[in-house]
């Protein structure tokens, strides 16, 4: 697949050939669904808590008695119908956490590649060579390769001048090609990627062909 590659400064391009797996119509949805679920569920603290009738504190003594009064029947203050009572079928702390295996992750990370390559959301820059950490130096970059809003940098490593230069913009967020994760792909409207960066996704991409083929 060829794709557009901004030199370091972003004032021209080249054309190069990226050797991104090719993935049947339609195949690694349901895998890219399951991881980012996954990912979102595993991020929940599941840590939300209401008290129980039992829980609520307060006298457990019957508030009038049973007949005679004209009124509902009613036992203690802590009934769920009473204000500040307890809370009927509230949270309870729980794990959220879902499992995803190593193969259906690597099948949806070639799903998400894919879409946003072929929709044109990936931006590719040779390297990134900030000579000092200044966020003036990466807002003109950004203005040279047309970014605008939200954006998402992947590089194979970072240096301090590149961290600092970009930690300042917003909606700007910073990962490394190990840890990037489908989700992180498709939940921006534009992702920069170094060379080095996307040859490395593409690598673990191709793990996943190579044991569908030979499965």
């Amino acid at each position: 697949m060829n794709l557009k590659v901004y030199s370091t400064n972003g004032s021209s391009s080249e054309e190069k050939s990226f050797d991104i797996p090719a993935l049947e119509e339609g195949k690694g949805h349901q895998a890219l669904r399951d991881a980012v679920i996954a990912i979102q569920a595993n991020r929940r603290q599941g840590n939300a808590c209401a008290k129980k009738r039992d829980e609520v504190a307060g006298s457990d003594k019957k508030i009038y008695k049973q007949k005679g009064t004209g009124r509902a029947r009613h036992g203690d203050a802590q009934a769920p119908i009473f204000v500040g009572g307890g809370v009927v079928f509230g949270p309870r702390p729980r794990d959220y956490t879902k499992k995803v295996n190593h193969k259906v992750k690597l099948l949806a990370l070639h799903r998400a590649l894919t879409d946003v390559v072929t929709e044109g959301h990936v931006k590719i820059i040779k390297a990134f060579e900030f000579t000092a950490p200044k966020t003036k130096s990466f807002l003109a970059l950004m203005q040279n390769i047309g970014i605008t809003g939200k954006l998402l940098i992947v590089d194979d490593g970072y240096d301090a001048n590149t961290l600092l230069s970009a930690r300042n913009v917003e909606g700007v967020n910073i990962i490394e090609a190990d840890s990037v994760h489908p989700w992180d792909l498709i939940r921006y409207p534009t992702v920069l990627m170094t060379e080095s960066a996307i040859n490395k996704v593409i690598k673990r991409i191709q793990q996943e062909a190579t044991q569908h083929a030979t499965a």
